[in-house]
């Protein structure tokens, strides 16, 4: 019993009593199994889109929050869950900048691909709509476009301090250009006209100033 418990606190939050009497019973290999082949388990409580009954959660900060960490805490995929919350530490964002609709997309994008390619992963929060928000991606444009998102996605996301230059990081700011998280309804589109189509610029090819902080 005591193997099971710790099992679920390694890989997920814990369990009630319950939960770890249900995942013994199980043996060994089939608890691995119903951990890690956890897309053929139901998820109810992360399923509905408000399993607390609060007043507005689509719209209310705090309720929004206390929405997310119940989803966590009572996922019957703990894996998963758990999974979530390591890319919340890795693509990090903030809810006052995103706002809770697309804080709660993200964080289901991040459940959707937490144990899938990487690739697809990234490509995926190049137009996420709180990513979008957080790293100053709406708006950027041809003519004003924004460096944030194509300097934290090289420091932080990917390849880490060097060994790209500031042209580099110009470069990407250019090619991210022209995505956008609408209003009053946080849809995100791409603008054709504000996407910067052009060649390289020439520059000096100067190494790149780190502006990333972590949290």
């Amino acid at each position: 019993m005591g193997d099971a418990a710790h099992l679920l606190r390694r890989a997920g939050f814990g369990g009630s009593s319950k939960a770890v009497q249900d995942l013994y019973a199980l043996g060994r290999d089939a608890a691995i199994d119903y951990l890690i082949n956890y897309q053929a388990v139901p998820d109810p409580n992360w399923d509905r889109p408000n399993p607390l009954g609060l007043a507005d959660p689509d719209e209310d900060y705090w309720q929004a929050t206390m929405t997310l960490l119940y989803r966590f805490l009572t996922s019957t995929r703990p894996l998963q869950a758990r999974l979530t919350w390591f890319w919340h530490g890795h693509f990090t964002s903030a809810l006052e900048a995103a706002g809770p609709k697309l804080m709660t997309r993200q964080i289901n994008s991040w459940r959707t691909h937490a144990d899938g390619s990487f690739r697809t992963f990234l490509l995926a929060m190049y137009k996420d709509g709180a990513m979008l928000r957080y790293l100053n991606g709406d708006p950027s444009t041809k003519d004003r476009p924004n460096e944030n998102f194509a300097r934290e996605n090289m420091e932080l996301f990917t390849i880490g301090v060097g060994p790209y230059k500031e042209k580099d990081v110009r470069e990407s700011g250019r090619a991210f250009t022209g995505w956008e998280a609408g209003y009053p309804e946080p849809n995100v589109s791409f603008v054709s006209g504000a996407h910067d189509y052009g060649v390289p610029k020439p520059s000096s090819d100067v190494p790149a100033t780190s502006t990333a902080t972590t949290s």
